[in-house]
C-alpha cells in the first residue's frame, strides 16, 4: 500500500523516518507539507526549497548510477584483460553463465572470470566477477561454485527457469 501510515506517526518526522526518507527526500517532503503554513515563510519560498532539496536528491542519485557504472566497466575490463592474458584456460558452463578458470604461467596464480547471462540479471547488477588472484586451485574452484549457487537461489526466488549446474567436468 502506497499511503500506509503508522499508527504512532503524529509528527513528520516521524513519518518521514517511517519511510526510511534520505535527508534531501525528507527535507522536500517537509517543506512541501508546510507551504505556505508558517509563518513569516511565504509559500513560494517553501517550493523553491523543495525543489533545491529535490534537485539534490536528484544528483545524488544521478552520482550513485555513474559510479555503479563505472564499477561495472571496471570490472568488465578487467575481466576482458585476464581472459586475454597468456596462460592456460579451463572454463565451465553452466546454465545461468560462464566461469573461466586461468593459471598465470609466469606467477603460478590462479583467476576465475565468471559471468552471469544477462537474462537473469536485474537492471543494475553486474555481469561479470573476478576472482583472485590465489596460489590456491581447490578454493578458488569453490568459490566459483558457491557464486553460481548463490546465482541459482536468486534466480529461483525470482521465479525464473534455469537449466543451471554446477558441476565441473574434470
Amino acid at each position: 500500500m502506497y499511503y500506509n501510515l503508522p499508527k504512532y506517526a503524529t509528527q513528520l518526522h516521524q513519518l518521514i523516518s517511517f519511510k526510511n526518507m534520505s535527508f534531501n527526500r525528507g527535507s522536500a517532503f517537509k517543506y512541501l507539507y508546510r507551504a505556505g503554513n508558517k509563518e513569516n515563510s511565504p509559500y513560494l519560498e517553501d517550493l523553491r526549497k523543495a525543489r533545491a532539496f529535490i534537485d539534490f536528491e536528484l544528483n545524488a542519485k544521478k552520482r550513485e548510477t555513474w559510479e555503479e557504472e563505472e564499477k561495472i566497466e571496471s570490472k568488465k575490463q578487467t575481466y576482458e584483460r585476464v581472459q586475454g592474458m597468456p596462460g592456460i584456460y579451463d572454463t565451465h558452463q553452466y546454465g545461468l553463465g560462464d566461469a573461466t578458470i586461468y593459471l598465470d604461467l609466469k606467477t603460478g596464480e590462479f583467476w576465475a572470470c565468471v559471468e552471469i547471462n544477462s537474462e537473469y540479471l536485474e537492471d543494475d547488477e553486474c555481469l561479470y566477477e573476478l576472482l583472485g588472484p590465489t596460489e590456491n586451485f581447490l578454493d578458488l574452484r569453490l568459490t566459483v561454485e558457491d557464486l553460481f549457487t548463490d546465482a541459482m537461489n536468486i534466480v529461483e526466488e525470482r521465479g525464473y527457469q534455469h537449466k543451471a549446474t554446477y558441476s565441473y567436468v574434470d
